[in-house]
């Protein structure tokens, strides 16, 4: 879950899942954020009625969760920037240093550092 405030953002994630599911839910929520995604609102407002020990920001989120075309195409979006994000990372790790080697440094002066693929 994103919650958008106005100094910061804040991520939560369940942590009775794996690893690689945390890395997932952060990437994709990553994705909302580099995609400058609005926070949605709706009737907040009567849930928070209900529910006044919980942020209005939480409530905002959840129902976010709707199936909207605009929904639907903000979290296609993200699910994209996620995926971008978590290739990229396992590719940087699997990369090796370069070796002392001429064509080791001929191959990494024609692919770069790998810190800007993005």
């Amino acid at each position: 879950m994103w919650i958008k405030r106005a100094a910061d953002d804040v991520i939560l994630y369940q942590a009775a899942t794996t690893p690689a599911h945390h890395e997932q839910i952060k990437a994709h929520e990553l994705g909302h954020i580099l995609s400058n995604h609005p926070a949605e609102t709706s009737e907040e407002e009567d849930l928070q009625a209900l529910m006044p020990n919980i942020p209005i920001e939480v409530i905002r989120r959840a129902m976010r969760r709707r199936t909207t075309y605009h929904g639907s195409a903000y979290e296609w979006e993200a699910e994209t920037v996620a995926s971008i994000l978590l290739e990229s990372a396992a590719v940087a790790r699997s990369v090796n240093l370069p070796s002392r080697s001429t064509r080791a440094r001929h191959v990494q002066r024609a692919l770069g550092d790998g810190r800007n693929w993005l």
